[in-house]
């Protein structure tokens, strides 16, 4: 974020994750409703990024692969302290892309990741087990188009 990320964009990374704050402040633009999110994230797709994470501490999450969008509703969950809850959710995007796991699966992932670091003091301590907690409340909904997804596994 900051002064050169035009420069970050314009150089087409296959993945983008910011907050909302970060990129209101970069672009000096006002990200406070839905369409103004969804917006920037066509933008941002316009630029060949592939995929494309939008979070907001308390607000929803927004998420684009290609050009479907996402939306999740953030958890209940009693915050702590949310320091590195934005590392811990791009750690679940890392995870999720190293483990080729299905796009909506390590987005609930990364989502369940940042909420339970923000549920406790220690900074970045999640375990597997303390994301699981969460996963199962986590709800991916599409926004505008759906994606078709097919169970391709070998049946063999």
């Amino acid at each position: 974020y900051g002064d050169h990320l035009p420069t970050c964009i314009d150089a087409e990374p296959t993945v983008i994750h910011n907050n909302v704050r970060e990129l209101e402040k970069s672009f000096g633009i006002n990200l406070s409703g839905e369409k103004s999110k969804i917006d920037l994230l066509r933008k941002l797709l316009s630029n060949n990024i592939k995929l494309l994470f939008l979070t907001d501490g308390t607000n929803p999450t927004y998420a684009a692969k290609y050009d479907f969008i996402y939306k999740v509703e953030s958890l209940p969950i009693k915050a702590t302290d949310p320091t590195g809850s934005g590392d811990a959710f791009v750690a679940g995007i890392a995870s999720g892309l190293e483990r080729s796991m299905v796009f909506e699966h390590f987005l609930k992932l990364a989502v369940s990741l940042g909420a339970a670091n923000a549920a406790m003091i220690e900074t970045c301590d999640v375990t597997a087990a303390m994301a699981d907690k969460y996963i199962a409340n986590v709800n991916v909904m599409p926004v505008g188009k759906k994606m078709k997804i097919i169970d391709d596994s070998p049946n063999y």
